[in-house]
């Protein structure tokens, strides 16, 4: 009787298996079949990036193969190339067009342009560089509040870069008549630990050479005590004379 009863079980069993099995079957085949597709998607995205970057690496070693042979039209070709990358490449190749720019053609405008753009296209390290290098490039003719608008970036950031960023501000206080706000940011600066320490010292020797600063106007001094006594008693004077006097 009770293998009877056994047999009727586990059939129930099976039944209930086979049913959730019919019902849950398309869901887990379809997960399974995506989690392999999502897989192989990735292992092949590597694989496609690993030999961008390869491309990439060796396009860029052919164009300082180019600047070190003065090839510069061939350079030029090969980072206009690189500038479109998608690996990474493309802010550094900015970076260095600046640099072609800025010995070959002498023109800020391509060098500030060159260097907007790799800002633009890394958030990271290369980005900061470029945008530094952006602010000197344009200090000379740019007013006061955009050159504080181009470093800002860099001084939310911090780092080396920030403080560096700050000396140009205070360079340009300086530049622009503003001693006070010149001395109040350099001094601020011989404090900031991110300073670099080749920078500490331009900025004591920037200090040096500012105005000096305006004396400031000595307090009251309080009336003299001896002179106030005095002449608190002299009324009195009369009076004691008057004591005196003959009967």
């Amino acid at each position: 009787m009770n293998d009877a009863f056994e047999e009727v079980e586990e059939s129930l069993r099976q039944d209930r298996a086979a049913e959730l099995w019919r019902t849950w079957s398309p869901w887990l085949i379809g997960a399974a079949v995506a989690l392999i597709l999502a897989v192989a998607g990735y292992q092949g995205w590597r694989y496609i990036r690993a030999q961008g970057v390869e491309k990439d690496a060796k396009a860029f070693s052919a164009v300082m193969d180019d600047i070190q042979k003065k090839d510069f039209a061939a350079a030029r070709s090969g980072l206009a190339k690189l500038s479109d990358s998608k690996t990474g490449f493309a802010a550094m190749a900015d970076n260095v067009l600046a640099a072609v720019d800025e010995d070959q053609s002498k023109d800020p405008a391509a060098v500030a342009k060159d260097l907007k753009n790799a800002a633009d296209k890394d958030k990271g390290l290369l980005g900061d560089i470029a945008q530094l290098k952006l602010a000197y490039v344009k200090a000379d003719t740019a007013s006061l509040d955009e050159v504080k608008a181009l470093v800002a970036p860099l001084q939310k950031t911090g780092g080396p870069l920030g403080a560096l960023g700050r000396e140009l501000v205070a360079a340009k206080e300086a530049a622009t008549g503003d001693a006070e706000a010149a001395r109040r940011d350099y001094q601020a600066l011989t404090l900031d630990l991110d300073a670099p320490q080749a920078m500490q010292q331009r900025v004591r020797q920037a200090l040096a050479l500012l105005p000096p600063e305006p004396a400031k106007p000595e307090a009251a001094k309080p009336a003299d005590a001896a002179a106030t006594s005095a002449t608190d008693a002299s009324p009195a004077a009369p009076a004691a004379a008057s004591d005196k006097s003959p009967k």
